[in-house]
């Protein structure tokens, strides 16, 4: 079995300002066209997706945002069960 390196944290959500998302930093197409890429090209890829984590802070403020509510879900969740 074959594994296919991923940079897919499993947010899947695409920023409107950026049209990235915010999750991988990768754009909708480049998500889309990643089935019929070789090793070699999506390595190449993740190589770069910090530095747009860098030159979009926007991307950067939408992850943090998302990371904060589900963080903020999880405590929330756990009061409940108590």
């Amino acid at each position: 079995m074959q594994v296919t390196s991923t940079p897919c944290l499993a947010i899947c959500r695409i920023d409107p300002a950026s049209g990235l998302c915010i999750g991988c930093g990768r754009t909708a197409r480049e998500i889309g066209d990643w089935v019929v890429m070789t090793e070699p090209e999506r390595l190449a890829l993740m190589a770069r997706l910090p530095d747009r984590f860098v030159a979009e802070p926007g991307l950067a403020a939408a992850r943090a945002a998302f990371d904060d509510a589900m963080a903020a879900r999880r405590r929330v969740g756990r009061r409940r069960r108590a």
